[in-house]
Formats: structure tokens, sequence, C-alpha cells
């Protein structure tokens, strides 16, 4: 039987001291790549001396729109001020902007709205169109100068550099939809029953989760290959990653881009967010938008759009797919998809080859099956191993901060004691398989897996693989320049060893830092955003191997004591910050059936902020509704009942027929509500509604999980005179219908103003914010 001595290679002290300045040099280089550029002035020229794209200039625009940065969604007062200014700033551009009026319904929410859309056209060479969108609607609860104010203001910028310009190929459609946050519906309404939607062959979107960051291309339509292919050669600092969009798939996040491409035009979606810590919130104002994101965002809609004018619409019937993937903003390698599964089999196959040439020695008997077995199992333990000891710290100290992430303030701090975790459980599983393993061995064993996954997810997601190809790829090369440098080596020498980290780790890490911002590191997305960084550290474990025991020893010592140190300050300084803020609405919900009202609170990790809860007699979390899932609570408190009028439907006719019951309704809300809803039981047997004389797509089955057992349908924006609704139901007899109305704000009385004020500075409102719902049940004989 060999000894451990037998099989260890000669120690190479401070080999992993190496590796960690690698890499915190590529740290510092992704922070630096992922830094947006400095915002151009008013004045700004291109080499030819033309008007360029000026991020001062793109603020200015979003300053005159929003205004007084009132929030404004869709069917409210601020948001025909927000409209009026827009128009105004494209007839400076010297534009005839138009408004389309229609209604819109949501596919998702099966919920309609009468939307505003703001449309004007740069006329092209030919009718054939591009066009470029943004959304002008809030939500309730912020003013919206990250979302969607930056995609408003980077269609003005871009609209005034095409003013001045010769026509392109391409007419340019101007789209700023309204009702987006509320279910695509202006967009709907666009594709629905606009007649420039017929002109339009490509688009893009440009919506944005977030009020800084470079702009990152999110999704495109299938047939890509021809539109990633001009946008590789016209964009001067991309960054894109067909990835993106496999992860997109994984979030309840949506945009315009969906109609788009539902419609048959190619479409692409653009935006920034790196921190969504304003997003939806009152802290999303101009104050805190960085003008160096609207500049990298218009630098890239402009090029973009000037990328696409150079395509037919017969560019793209029948074109395939390519895979993409920025190399830190420098440039965008690109591959044809169908070429990505060879590669990856044609990358493993030479791995193999190479290891076959690098092998620590030939084994036999016990020895070998005890060999094959640890290398088997090295890799699935180094990073299952790391990972859940990351993600069981990050949820204990967020069950310590009593917050869904701790340290949501200064996440930094965070980060920090998660990732020394991580290193330190992966260092220590590695110094167990260094027992039984070489160094090369247990590098072998890693990019077996490694080399095994990308083959498998080229088969089954082309896109996705860009996460591992290029690391494959770059593992192959290092290996094969170390088996021409010496090839008469039976192992792979350390500097090849530290070189391979290089590639991946510029890769994963990147990945990790962007995954942070959009799953958060916390009790629900920290396996998500810890993957990443336990897929470098498992490279780190034949480098753990060359380091003496005792050095060994000592940098995990180090690494946990670091992760204890940081991970206590984490948990106990204030998880939130008012510009970091914990999201906290409150709701006044009135029963004007049982004239019964009470405040209703969301159910936030660790509990409802002292002060809120003492302003109140909240009792523990409960069923939000009667019509809510059993799986959704909320916090409860008695509140004085105020005399606000519930919705009335009026039956405006009804036929029957062999297809059932056919009611015309009108909706309303005495008290003026922007929003209202129907919800009609199961045993309604509802077969088709139309809203405002549009008739909804099927119902949505992801709604069946929010409503069970009942139809929910919603209008937003809802007029003073009301809004007619007509449904096709199978029931015969009399059917219990609920409706309720929701009213942005709290009434103006003493406890709901005392209930406001109770909330703490880092505290804030969010989506719909503070609002009053009224319900109440009729029966339809």
């Amino acid at each position: 039987m060999e000894s451990p001595e037998e099989i260890r290679e000669p120690a190479r002290p401070g080999v992993i001291a190496v590796a960690l300045a690698l890499l915190a040099l590529l740290l510092v280089l992704i922070v630096a790549r992922l830094a947006p550029p400095p915002a151009r002035p008013v004045d700004a020229v291109d080499d030819d001396g033309a008007p360029a794209i000026s991020g001062m200039r793109a603020l200015g625009h979003l300053e005159v729109a929003l205004g007084d940065q009132s929030p404004h969604p869709i069917g409210s007062p601020a948001n025909v001020a927000v409209r009026q200014r827009i128009l105004g700033r494209l007839r400076d551009l010297g534009y005839a902007p138009e408004i389309q009026v229609a209604t819109g319904c949501s596919r998702r929410g099966a919920s309609c709205g009468r939307v505003e859309n703001i449309v004007a056209r740069a006329p092209g060479q030919s009718r054939r169109a591009i066009l470029l969108s943004a959304h002008y609607d809030s939500v309730a609860a912020g003013p919206g100068a990250g979302d969607d104010g930056s995609g408003v203001a980077t269609v003005l910028e871009v609209a005034r550099i095409l003013a001045t310009r010769a026509p392109l190929r391409h007419a340019v459609i101007f789209l700023l939809v309204d009702g987006e946050e509320y279910g695509l519906l202006g967009s709907q309404a666009f594709v629905d029953a606009h007649p420039w939607a017929r002109d339009v062959d490509l688009a893009l979107n440009i919506d944005s989760g977030g009020n800084t960051g470079v702009a990152t291309f999110t999704r495109t339509s299938a047939g890509n290959g021809p539109a990633i292919a001009a946008l590789a050669g016209a964009i001067a600092r991309p960054h894109a990653a067909s990835l993106t969009a496999s992860a997109y798939r994984l979030t309840p996040y949506d945009t315009d881009f969906s109609v788009y491409d539902r419609a048959g035009i190619f479409a692409l979606d653009l935006g920034i967010g790196e921190d969504k810590a304003p997003y939806h919130t009152p802290n999303d104002r101009l104050e805190d938008l960085d003008t160096g994101s609207l500049q990298h965002l218009g630098d890239t809609a402009l090029s973009t759009v000037l990328a696409l004018d150079r395509l037919d619409r017969g560019d793209l019937d029948g074109a395939g797919d390519r895979v993409y993937l920025d190399f830190g903003g420098l440039f965008l390698g690109t591959s044809p998809s169908w070429l990505v599964a060879p590669a990856a089999i044609a990358l493993a196959g030479a791995l193999v080859v190479l290891f076959g040439r690098v092998r620590r020695r030939d084994r036999s008997g016990a020895g070998a099956r005890r060999a094959a077995i640890a290398q088997l199992l090295a890799w699935p333990a180094l990073t299952l191993g790391s990972l859940a000891a990351a993600t069981v710290v990050a949820v204990l100290l967020a069950l310590l901060a009593r917050a869904e992430a701790a340290s949501y303030a200064a996440p930094v701090i965070l980060r920090v004691a998660l990732w020394s975790v991580a290193f330190a459980v992966s260092g220590a599983i590695a110094g167990a398989f260094a027992r039984r393993l070489a160094p090369t061995e247990l590098h072998v064993g890693v990019w077996s897996w490694l080399a095994l996954l990308t083959v498998a997810c080229a088969l089954v997601d082309p896109g996705a693989s860009v996460g591992l190809l290029p690391a494959l790829a770059w593992e192959v090369a290092i290996v094969g320049l170390a088996a021409l440098v010496a090839p008469a080596r039976t192992s792979l020498p350390t500097w090849a060893l530290i070189l391979t980290l290089a590639m991946p780790a510029w890769m994963w890490m990147q990945a990790a830092l962007r995954i942070e911002l959009l799953f958060g590191v916390g009790r629900h997305g920290a396996a998500i955003a810890l993957a990443p960084v336990a897929l470098t550290a498992a490279l780190l474990a034949p480098l753990w191997a060359l380091e003496p025991r005792t050095l060994r020893r000592i940098w995990i010592a180090v690494a946990l004591a670091l992760a204890v140190v940081v991970g206590g300050a984490a948990a106990l300084r204030p998880a939130h910050s008012e510009s970091r803020a914990r999201r906290l609405s409150v709701l006044l919900y009135r029963d004007a059936d049982a004239e019964r009202s009470q405040w209703i609170a969301g159910d936030l990790p660790g509990g409802l902020p002292p002060t809120v809860a003492a302003a109140a007699e909240f009792s523990a979390p409960s069923r939000t509704f009667p019509w809510s899932a059993e799986d959704e609570e909320s916090y409860h408190a008695p509140a004085v009942d105020l005399p606000l009028p519930g919705p009335a439907l009026e039956v405006v006719s009804e036929a029957r027929g062999p297809w059932g019951r056919l009611l015309r309704l009108h909706l309303r809300s005495p008290r003026g509500a922007r929003t209202a809803a129907l919800l009609f039981p199961e045993s309604a047997g509802v077969r088709a509604v139309a809203i405002d004389g549009v008739t909804l797509a099927p119902y949505p089955r992801r709604k069946l999980e929010d409503y069970p057992d009942a139809r929910h349908y919603g209008v937003i924006g809802l007029p003073a005179r009301g809004v007619e609704v007509t449904v096709m139901l199978a029931a015969e007899g009399p059917i219990e219908v609920t409706l309720w109305d929701i009213a942005d704000g709290l009434p103006d009385a003493p406890e709901a103003l005392a209930l406001a004020r109770s909330r703490p500075p880092d505290a804030l409102p969010t989506h719909g914010g503070d609002r009053s719902l009224v319900s109440r049940r009729q029966t339809i004989e």
C-alpha cells in the first residue's frame, strides 16, 4: 500500500498566498471593469465633431420629465404631468409625438388598463422600422428615476442624436409605454392596436432594475445570430452573456421585451441594475442615479440601433442562434450555437489526452481503486461542502440580524465573511483528500468533473455553457503549454496549477458579484449567489495540497477567524440603513360588508420594527386576505373603521344561450380608487372575460397559486366613469362575486398618519406603497 509520503509532491510554501494574491488582483480588475464610464458633458461631440451621447444631457432630459419626482403610476394625475413634459421634450427635439390611447391587457396578470403611450418617429429610407422602447410609468412607491427613468432619458438622448443625422435605412420608432409596472399593458396595447407596430422588424427595449452599473444585455429573441454578430463589432464596451438569459428564466422579473418577442418582433433587452436596494422604493431618485450609467446606457443603445440598422428582416428569417460572452467589457466573443457542443466535446477529449500525459504515477490494486474513488468524490465534496457551509452561515447570520440578509446596508462585510468560509472549508476538504491524492491527481479530479459538466451544459443549454466553456478552453491551453514546456513530467508544474485559476476565477467571481445583487445573500438567495464562489474555491484544491500541512492549517484558521470576526460584525451591526432600507408597506383593509377595518403589514423576517409594532396591536402573521393563498401571511391589527365606500358593480344586461350566460357589467369606484378587481369563484365556470372591449387571453396558470379556487381579474387606472366588464359563465344559478378597489396612500386620519410615521428611517414602502383596500361581496342572480 502506498503511504501518503509516497504520493505527496514536494511542498511549495507560499503557493496559497500567490494564488490568493492572483484572485485579489482579478477581483480588483473585475470591480474596475464593472464600473460605468464617466458621463460626458452636455456639449459632447464625437471624433467627427458631430453631437455625441451625453450622460449629463440625458440626466437633464430626466430632470425635466420627472419634475418634482412624485410617483407616477398609470392612471394617476402625476403620470399625466410626466407624460406632458415628455411630449414637450420630444417636440423641442424636432419630433411630432402622438399619444396612443388604448386598453392594454396583461397576458400574465389577467388584468387590463387604459394606457396612454407616447410614440414618435424618425423617418428612414424605408418604412420598415426599428423600435426603441422604454416605459415612463413608475410604481406607486417611488419616482422611478432608475426604473425606468433611465430608459426614458436614454430614448430621448438617442432621439436627440438621430435628429442631427441623415435618415437611417430603417425608420426609428420611439415608444414610451404606459402601464408596464402593472403587467406590460402599454407595450401589449402597442403591438395589438397601433398601426406602426406592423412596420417594426427589430426592437431594443430598455428597462432597468436599479440606478447604477453598466448597461447589460439580458435577453435576445431566438435566431439572434446576425444581430449578435453585428453587435460584436459595433459596441465599444459590451456587457452581455447568453448565460444571463438562462439565469433570467429563474427569476420572476419580466419586461416589455416579452411582449415584442411574442409578437414576432426580434427584440433585445438592455438595462442597468447593479444595485437592487432602491428598486421600487422612494430611494429610486434622480440624486442617486449614476450619470456614468446613463452614459453607458446611451452609448450602448445608440450603437445597437446603428448596428441593427445594417440588418434586414430577411437576415433574421431562419437564422440560428449565437452564444456570446463579453470579456471584461473589452470585446464580445460569440460563436454559432450549433458549434458549442462539438467544441465542448473536443476540448473535453483534448483534456483527457493531456491528463494521460501528466498522471502522477501508475497505481495498482487497492491503491488504484481508492485513488479513483477519491478523485471521483473530490470535486462534489469540495463544491457542495463549501457551498453548504457558506449558505448555512449566511442563513444563521440573517437570523441573528433578524433580517432577510445580514449587513444589507454594507454588503461587502457579509461578502468577506461568506467567501472566507467557502475558501476555508474548501481548503480543509482539500487537505483531507491530499492524504490520498497528489496535487495533480486532485487537479485532474476537479477538472474532469468540470469538463463533464461543460459538455452536459453545452448539450442541454448552449447559451448557459458560456459560463464554463471558456474556462475549459483555458485549462486545455495551460495544461497543453505545460506538456510542451516539460514533456517528461508526470505531474503539472506549480505555475500551471496557479495559471489555470485565472480564466475561471475571472468569470465566476464576476458572476458571484452580479448574482449576489440579483438574488441577495440571505435566507433565500444565498445558495445561488454563492455557487460561483464554491466553484472558484474548488480550483484551489491542488494548491492546498502543495502547501505544507502546518501552513495550510494556519491559512484555514486565519480564514475562519476572519469569517467569525467579520461575520459577527455583519450580524451585530444594523442590517439596514436609510439608503439601503428594508421594505415595509402598510395597508388599511376595510371589509365593507362587516363594516370592520384592520391594518395589514407584510410578514418581514425578524418581525415588524418595534416602533411599528407599538403603533397598533399587531397579531402574529396569519393569512393576508380571505382570498389569499394559505402560505401568504401578514401582520394584522384592528383599526378604527372609516366609512370608506366599497366598489359598485351593476349588471347592465344578461343573455343566455348554449354557450352559457353572458353578463355585461359596469364596475366603478365611488371613492375614486385607481385600481379595482373582480373575483369569481371557480364554481362560476368563467369561460371568457373582456374588459373595456378587449378580450383577455386564457387565464394564466400562475395566478391559480395566488388565488386558489377563484379567478381574479384586475382593472388598472380605473377611470371615474368606471369600466365595462363582459363575462361569459357556465354556471346557471346565483354566483357570489368579491369586489375590491385599492387607492394609493392612507386615509387622512390621525390613526393612519401615526402608523405611517412609526415606520423607522431604515424602512420604506415598496412596489404599490401604502394603500387602502375596500372589499365587498355581491350576488349576481
